[in-house]
């Protein structure tokens, strides 16, 4: 038996410097960390919502919305974040 099953042990929120390590790697590999966004949504859905913003807005601005919608419409990342992703991509659409 997983300790962990019996224990529902609460989810830690990444640390800054883990959210800075986020955001420098959607700097230098977006289509990286937009693809591992989207294989493990929880990544996402336990990022505060101004490091989740900021990384939105950096992988839309290195052309991976397309990759990013992928992960809204899988609907693993919560109605919290999914309500901010949906705002920000919409944003952009209307930008262009």
């Amino acid at each position: 038996m997983n300790l962990n099953s019996v224990l529902k042990l609460p989810r830690r929120e990444p640390s800054m410097s883990t959210a800075d390590k986020i955001l420098e790697l959607a700097a230098l590999k977006p289509a990286t960390v937009a693809g591992a966004l989207l294989n493990h949504p929880d990544i996402f859905r336990d990022l505060n919502e101004s490091i989740a913003n900021t990384l939105v807005l950096s992988l839309v601005d290195r052309g991976q919305a397309d990759t990013l919608r992928q992960l809204l419409a899988s609907k693993a990342i919560g109605e919290a974040k999914a309500n901010l992703l949906a705002e920000l991509l919409l944003l952009e659409a209307f930008a262009e």
